[in-house]
Formats: structure tokens, C-alpha cells, sequence
């Protein structure tokens, strides 16, 4: 699975994203969620985060999503 998205990453700091977003999209699989649906409310709440508060984050683990 990664060998060919790797290749897209020409910098570090984009393979490291690349390995974020891979994780977040196959633990959310795992914790039986729908991948683009977990994303969608990820992306959608946390931009109402003004702080950055590790505490806060964490409800938005695969395994703590409501």
C-alpha cells in the first residue's frame, strides 16, 4: 500500500502527512468507521478549535468518535 503513495511525497514533511492521513484512514477501519465519513467531522470540528489542547484532540480519536 505505501510503496506508491511515497513516491508522491517529495519532501519529508509531505511523507509524514502522508503517513498521518494513511493512519487516521486505516484506524478508522479498524474502530468500524466509515473512513471519508470520520474524516468529514474530524476536519469539520476541528476548525472550530481556537486553543490547541491536546485534551481536546483526543475526542477525536478513532476509538473515542461519538
Amino acid at each position: 500500500m505505501g510503496r506508491k503513495n511515497w513516491l508522491s511525497s517529495s519532501t519529508f514533511d509531505g511523507a509524514q502527512a502522508n503517513a498521518v492521513a494513511s493512519s487516521l484512514i486505516y484506524t478508522s477501519k479498524l474502530n468500524h468507521l466509515d473512513p471519508e465519513e470520520y474524516l468529514r467531522k474530524v476536519l469539520t470540528e476541528i476548525t472550530s478549535i481556537e486553543i490547541f489542547d491536546s485534551e481536546r484532540f483526543r475526542k477525536f480519536l478513532p476509538w473515542n468518535i461519538t
